[in-house]
Formats: structure tokens, C-alpha cells, sequence
């Protein structure tokens, strides 16, 4: 596998996130704090954050199939900069950004 996790814990892993068969996983990510996150066919996607404190996640970005130069055309457009946000997301394919507050 990719991240270096083995077959068998693969498998303890999508048992535990109530997975019978690996057919069933749609996308299986898993986080830096070692717990998988799994989403099967037919349910809504997780939500990745793109921007987490003014920084662009490159792996989130790649994990949505998007680039940095899209990211920065659709924060521009709704008048922001990246360093400038707090979180963005892409929730169903549209990018929503909660700013920092302004004093």
C-alpha cells in the first residue's frame, strides 16, 4: 500500500469503520494521527480542509484532484488571499471560505 500500512491492518482498520468488503470503500484516507477515515459508495464525501490557517494543504488539494493555481483563482474570486483564511473547504464541488475576523 501506499502509505506503508499492511494488508492485515488495512483490514482490522475498514472492520473497525464498519467495512465488510474493500468494494464497499469509495476513499479511504489515512490521517496523520493513524486512524482511517472511509467513505463507501453512495454517502457524501468528507470534507477536506484546502486552507487551514492562511496555509494551502498540498495533499488535500491532490486528494480533490484540484492545484494551487485553482485555489488561488477561486479564493481571489470571492475577494480573499490564502493567507488571509482562517478554513476553506470544497463542500460539493464548491469552495467555501471562513475568513479571519478583522478586528
Amino acid at each position: 500500500m501506499r502509505n506503508g500500512i499492511s494488508a492485515g491492518d488495512l483490514h482490522l482498520k475498514l472492520r473497525a469503520n464498519g467495512v465488510t468488503r474493500v468494494g464497499e470503500v469509495k476513499r479511504a484516507v489515512l490521517e496523520q494521527n493513524g486512524q482511517l477515515t472511509v467513505v463507501k459508495f453512495g454517502e457524501d464525501s468528507v470534507h477536506y480542509p484546502l486552507i487551514v490557517d492562511g496555509q494551502a494543504d498540498e495533499n488535500v488539494l491532490s486528494l480533490v484532484e484540484k492545484d494551487r493555481e485553482w485555489l488561488e483563482t477561486s479564493v481571489a474570486e470571492q475577494g480573499h488571499q490564502i493567507s488571509g483564511i482562517y478554513m476553506a473547504e470544497l463542500v460539493h464541488g464548491e469552495l467555501v471560505i471562513t475568513p479571519y475576523l478583522k478586528d
